[in-house]
Order: C-alpha cells, then sequence, then structure tokens
C-alpha cells in the first residue's frame, strides 16, 4: 500500500502518514509470518497423524498378512473408523494385490493395486500416503491410507482471521499515531507560526514559547536566538542606515555647493579672464602694427611672445570650460550614425588644410546609443589629433572602423602618425599632459582627459595601441542598451 507524499504537505500528515506505514508493513509482515506459520504446522501435524496411523495398522496387519487371513486385517483397519479424518485405507499384499480394506464413505472406491510407491503426495484435498510393511527385511506388503487435507480452507480462515485483526490493530495505531504525532509536532508548528509572522510583519521582537527540553527545544532555543541577533542586526543597519542617507544628504549639499562655486569659477573664468587676455593680445598687436618702426625686431619677438602666449592661454581657457561643461552637462540617449558624424567632422578638417594629401577610410553603416553633443566633441578631438599627429607622415593615412573582441564591439580611430611610447600610456588621458613637445605639435593636453571623460559618462572604456613614428590606435567601447534617460 502506498500514500503519495507530496513536498507541501504538512508535518502533521507525513508523520501520521509514516507511523501508519510502518505499522501496516509490519502488521502485514506479521499477518503473512504467521498464516505461513500455521500452515506448515498443519501440514506438519497432518502428515505425522497419518503416519503415525499407517505405523500402527501397519503393525497390528504383519500377523494377517502372515497368515493371509483378510478377516483379521480388515478388523484390523476397521479401528480408523475413530479418526474423521482419515477416509480410506488398504492393505496390499507383497505381490501388490489388495488384501483389505476401509472405507468412511461407502460410496468410496478402493484402489485395486498398490497406487504409489512409499511416500506422500496431495492430489485434491487429500493426503495420500503410501508405506511398506516389513518384518525382519522381508516384504510382507504395503498400506495406504488418505485423509482429509483441508490447508486451502484453512488459508481462507486464517486469512480472514489476520485480515480482521490487521484492521483493528489499524485502527488503534492510527488513532495512537493521531494522538502521538499531536504532540510531536505541537512545538514544531508553533515555530513555523512564528516564523511566518516574523516573515509577513517583519517583526524581529517576537519570541517562540519553550515547552520541551529535548532537540526539540533546543530548536526552539536555537530559533530565538536567531531572531535576537537578527533583531540586533536589523536595529544596527537602520541606524547605519540614517546615518548613511544623513552623509549623502551632507555630500550632496556639499556637492551642490561645490558645483555652484565651480558655475561662478567658470563665468569668472569665461569673462573675467578673458577680457584681460584679449586686453594683452589687443594692444600687443596694435603695438607691432603702430609702433612697428619704433620698436626693433628683438621688442616684436617680445611682442609677438606675448600674444602667443595670450592666445595659448585663452585657448587653455576655452578647454577648460569644455571640459568642465562635459562633467556637468545631461546626457541624452539616442541611436547615432558614427559613419555620418565622422564623415562630417573630416570634412571640417579638410576645408582648415585643402592642401592636405591624406588617405581617409570610414567603414559604412556605423552607429551607436549615446549622446550626440557628447559622442561629436569625443570624436572631434580623437579625428582632430589623428589630423595632427600625422602632419609630417608622407602618405598619412586615418581610419575609422569597428572590430569585435570577446564578443564586444569595439570602435577604432587608427593612424600611422607621430605614435607614442606606450611606457607613458598612463598619462595620455591626464589634463595637461603631453607626450609631445609644444613645438613639434601644438595642443594643450585637455582634448583627450575630455574624450575619456565622456566615454566613461557614457558607460564604456577607452584606451589605445601605439608604436613610435608608426601611429596610433585609439579603441572605445559604448554600452549596447544604455538606458534612455537623461542623466546629469
Amino acid at each position: 500500500m502506498i500514500i503519495p507524499e507530496t513536498s507541501t504537505s504538512s508535518i502533521q500528515g507525513k508523520i501520521f502518514r509514516n507511523l501508519i506505514l510502518a505499522t501496516l508493513s509490519a502488521l502485514i509482515i506479521f499477518g503473512t509470518a504467521l498464516i505461513l506459520y500455521d500452515l506448515r504446522d498443519y501440514h506438519e501435524r497432518t502428515l505425522e497423524d497419518l503416519a503415525t496411523q499407517s505405523k500402527v495398522v501397519g503393525l497390528s496387519v504383519i500377523p494377517a498378512l502372515e497368515f493371509g487371513d483378510q478377516k483379521l486385517a480388515t478388523q484390523s483397519l476397521a479401528v480408523l473408523d475413530s479418526r474423521p479424518g482419515i477416509q480410506i485405507a488398504a492393505v496390499f499384499d507383497a505381490e501388490g494385490s489388495l488384501f483389505a480394506g476401509f472405507r468412511r464413505n461407502p460410496d468410496a472406491l478402493l484402489p485395486a493395486d498398490i497406487p504409489g510407491v512409499d511416500g506422500q503426495r496431495i492430489v485434491d484435498d487429500q493426503l495420500l500416503l503410501f508405506r511398506s510393511i516389513r518384518r525382519d527385511g522381508e516384504l510382507l506388503g504395503t498400506i495406504f491410507i488418505a485423509g482429509d487435507y483441508q490447508l486451502y480452507e484453512r488459508l481462507w480462515q486464517y486469512a480472514g482471521i489476520v485480515f480482521a485483526l490487521m484492521l483493528l490493530a489499524l485502527a488503534v495505531s492510527m488513532l495512537l499515531s493521531w494522538k502521538m504525532q499531536k504532540q510531536l509536532t505541537r512545538p514544531i508548528l508553533g515555530v513555523t507560526s512564528l516564523a511566518r509572522q516574523v516573515i509577513e510583519q517583519r517583526n524581529f521582537g517576537l519570541r517562540a514559547t519553550k515547552s520541551t527540553n529535548d532537540e526539540v527545544g533546543y530548536l526552539v532555543d536555537a530559533f530565538n536566538d536567531l531572531l535576537t541577533e537578527v533583531e540586533y542586526r536589523s536595529a544596527a543597519l537602520r541606524t547605519s542606515n540614517e546615518q548613511l542617507e544623513n552623509r549623502v544628504a551632507a555630500r550632496t549639499a556639499d556637492l551642490e555647493r561645490a558645483n555652484r562655486e565651480l558655475e561662478a569659477f567658470s563665468y569668472s573664468v569665461s569673462h573675467d579672464l578673458r577680457a584681460p587676455l584679449r586686453a594683452i593680445d589687443g594692444f600687443s598687436q596694435a603695438l607691432l602694427e603702430d609702433y612697428a618702426t619704433a620698436i626693433d625686431d628683438q621688442g616684436q619677438d617680445y611682442l609677438n611672445r606675448v600674444r602667443t602666449a595670450a592666445q595659448r592661454m585663452g585657448r587653455l581657457i576655452d578647454d577648460l570650460l569644455k571640459l568642465a561643461k562635459v562633467s556637468q552637462a545631461s546626457i541624452h540617449m539616442e541611436r547615432i550614425d558614427l559613419t555620418a558624424m565622422a564623415n562630417a567632422i573630416l570634412e571640417e578638417l579638410k576645408s582648415r588644410e585643402p592642401n592636405r594629401r591624406i588617405r581617409i577610410e570610414v567603414e559604412q553603416d556605423i552607429s551607436a546609443s549615446g549622446d550626440p553633443q557628447l559622442l561629436r566633441i569625443a570624436l572631434e578631438n580623437l579625428l582632430s589629433n589623428a589630423w595632427k599627429y600625422t602632419g609630417k607622415t608622407d602618405q598619412a593615412s586615418i581610419k575609422f572602423g569597428t572590430k569585435t573582441r570577446e564578443g564586444s564591439r569595439l570602435y577604432c580611430i587608427e593612424d600611422n602618425g607621430a605614435g607614442f611610447d606606450m611606457a607613458y600610456a598612463g598619462k595620455l588621458f591626464g589634463a595637461f599632459q603631453r607626450l609631445h613637445h609644444n613645438r613639434d605639435f601644438p595642443g594643450t593636453g585637455v582634448g583627450l582627459a575630455t574624450v575619456q571623460r565622456i566615454i566613461h559618462r557614457l558607460g564604456g572604456q577607452i584606451w589605445a595601441d601605439a608604436i613610435v613614428d608608426k601611429g596610433a590606435t585609439f579603441y572605445f567601447t559604448l554600452p549596447s542598451n544604455p538606458s534612455q534617460e537623461s542623466t546629469p
């Protein structure tokens, strides 16, 4: 008998079913063993009784067989009438002919000759026994006895009795099991109910009641200790979160204040510093133009240097302002045609230097998700760098395309210009860090820092590979599924 059990069954049901299964299995084994034992005992007793009767009758008919007295043999067999289980008995002489017989039922037929050798066998509902009659080793005859053999009736009787006893025992077992499992599971169910309350109410101050000092009691103590620890840690976490929120609020206020100060500084740089620089450049130019005859060559050289320095400082201020705007600008994500953007930038560069002979390759159908203004600034800086650093290269070349590496898409800008020493690559994206002398390739050293800040703000990475006098390749990545929300 199999009782299905699912993982969602209650522990009461599981214990109850297991107890009933164990009891039923024990009853089946015990009942089966009892029936088999009784049937074997019945067979052995029946066989032993027939063997005893055959031995007694066999001894009593020896004189009759020796003297050929059939009447005496019949009288000896007649004593079997007192044995209601014996239906037929017969004595055969040494030649195997019927000598004398006994029949409980007059209609029963006696065998005409010996029906078998020594031994026994079962035919229908009778046990047949054959036994030789000997005297001093000489065969005098054979005795045959057929007795009732009610094995199957006894089997059904005992099966019925055992089944009734099993039902009674099973009912008692079910009653006792129900009471027992309630006693065993009550503390566990209490802990389970409390755990459900803790989860639903998020109240770690609840505690289970201990009612026993056994393993279940230890479980209750352990559960209460766990609740105490969780309550303590929850309180500590709440305190930590409150402190963190306060710190975040303070840092946010500091950051907002710093941003306002930076905006004020940017405004000051934009307006207050530009005016003196323009004045220095303007008056220096006026001196060169209006008093050229009054100033010697060395003075004019000094004035030209002043103008160059003022103009360079102006460019530095412009680049710094661009870097600040890049850091603070809101991001508006959309799909961008980078091929068209790169071609437009390169056309602008060609228009500034129409006499340059340079080979340009731009891969078709390059697109990416990003902020169009920020990506425009990044591509302008990268392509302008490639244009600038190939200025002294014969058969200059600039390529813009994509590559796939380890499942990621890389955007590449490659040139065959001056390159740089990879030992100094760590300084490449730092503000005001330059790997070439200003007299060879003028610049402020802010462009690549701006590019890196843009790519990082868009969620990508940027790096470069280069060989001195062989060119450089700049790689950058952009996320494939960026957030479409605007971020400050």
